[in-house]
C-alpha cells in the first residue's frame, strides 16, 4: 500500500473485539502495525460482529484522515451469527466505511463470509490454504479491489495499456522519468465489468530528471471500484 498516504488498524476478534492498533500512518509507524498483527492470538469465539463494530469506530473516529477510502479487510477461520454479522457490514457503510472485504482461512463459513462482502460492498476471497494469503496480497491471486487493469498516459504522452495491478489496487510503473516543474499521469481504471474511472496525479519535481517506481492511486481507485461492482 503506498506508505505516505496510507494508515492502518489492527482489531483481534474471538468472543469480543479488542484494538490492538489504532490507526497508524504506516510512514512511521508500519513497526508498530506488524507488531499489533504478530500479537493476535486464538482463543475461544469469532464474534465477527464486534469485529466489524469496533474496527468501524476506529475507521470513522477521531484517527480518520479525511479524503481517504475507508476500507475493512476481514480474515477469518470461523463462524459467527451470519445476521448479526451483515447488520454490522450495512451499519459500517451507514457510518461511512466505503467497503468491507472478507478472506476466509481453513475453517470459515463461506456463506457468512459471502454475506459480510456483499453487504459491505466488498469482495470475497477463499484463501484455502494459509500460503495463499501472500498471493492474495501482492496481487498474483485474487483481487480485493474489483479493478481489472488500469491504463495511464504517462507525463511525456506515452500510453501503456493494460498495467497489472495487485490484490489492493496498486500498479507500478518502472524507468518513469520525472522532469523539473509538474508531471501529470492520467489514469483510467476498469472494473471486471467494464465500467471506468479516471483519476490523474501530478507530482512537482526538482530541477533534476530522477527516475522512480510509482505505486499509485490504490486507495482513490479501491472506493471507485468497490462502489460499483455488481451485488
Amino acid at each position: 500500500m503506498p506508505v505516505d498516504s496510507t494508515s492502518v488498524a489492527v482489531i483481534d476478534f474471538d468472543s469480543d473485539a479488542l484494538l490492538l492498533q489504532g490507526l497508524t500512518p504506516l510512514s512511521s509507524g508500519s513497526a508498530a502495525v506488524l507488531s499489533a498483527i504478530t500479537a493476535i492470538d486464538a482463543s475461544s469465539g469469532t464474534a465477527i460482529n464486534a469485529g466489524i463494530n469496533r474496527a468501524s469506530t476506529e475507521l470513522t473516529g477521531t484517527n480518520h484522515t479525511d479524503g481517504r477510502t475507508q476500507m475493512m479487510v476481514v480474515v477469518s477461520d470461523g463462524g459467527s451469527s451470519r445476521t448479526a454479522a451483515e447488520t454490522s457490514a450495512i451499519a459500517a457503510l451507514s457510518l461511512g466505511v466505503d467497503a468491507i472485504h472478507t478472506v476466509g482461512i481453513p475453517g470459515h463459513n463461506v456463506l457468512t463470509m459471502q454475506t459480510i462482502a456483499t453487504a459491505g460492498n466488498g469482495i470475497y476471497t477463499n484463501a484455502s490454504d494459509l500460503t495463499s494469503l501472500i498471493d492474495l496480497f501482492n496481487g498474483t491471486s485474487g483481487n480485493l479491489v474489483g479493478i481489472d487493469h488500469v491504463d495511464v498516459t504517462m507525463n511525456n504522452g506515452l500510453f501503456i495499456d493494460h498495467i497489472a495491478i495487485d490484490g489492493l489496487g496498486n500498479f507500478i510503473l518502472p524507468n518513469a522519468t520525472l522532469f523539473f516543474g509538474d508531471n501529470v499521469f492520467t489514469a483510467v481504471a476498469y472494473d471486471t465489468l467494464g465500467n471506468s474511472a479516471t483519476a490523474q496525479l501530478i507530482l512537482t519535481a526538482v530541477p533534476e530528471p530522477s527516475t522512480y517506481a510509482m505505486l499509485v492511486l490504490g486507495l482513490a481507485l479501491v472506493g471507485w471500484a468497490s462502489n460499483r461492482r455488481a451485488a
